[in-house]
């Protein structure tokens, strides 16, 4: 990622951030885990460790991230106009308090 703006790279990570809380959030709620995700083909067994880790880092396969999010019933689009909403949110929470 040579030559890309620290701003964007930051923002990147945590879009990215923001995708793994809202995919640990689902699979809680709907009580699936890592290694359930690895049974049922959405990840590779070698994968299983540092999930979530692998979608903050952004090094997830979009092929798995997919599989995932279709198994989880994330609707793609949704999702990332929630996690930018968020993001926005955060960005102006931030500015706030770093003017008074």
């Amino acid at each position: 990622m040579s030559g890309v703006d620290p701003k964007t790279r930051n923002t990147c990570t945590q879009l990215q951030s923001e995708f793994a809380v809202l995919i640990r959030t689902q699979m809680q709620q709907q009580g699936i885990s890592v290694r359930k995700l690895v049974e049922d083909g959405a990840i590779k067994r070698s994968h299983r460790n540092g999930f979530f880790n692998r979608i903050v880092n952004g090094t997830i396969s979009t092929a798995e991230f997919n599989r995932v999010t279709e198994l989880l019933g994330i609707d793609p689009v949704r999702a990332a106009i929630t996690v930018t909403r968020s993001e926005e949110h955060t960005s102006e929470l931030q500015s706030r308090s770093k003017s008074r």
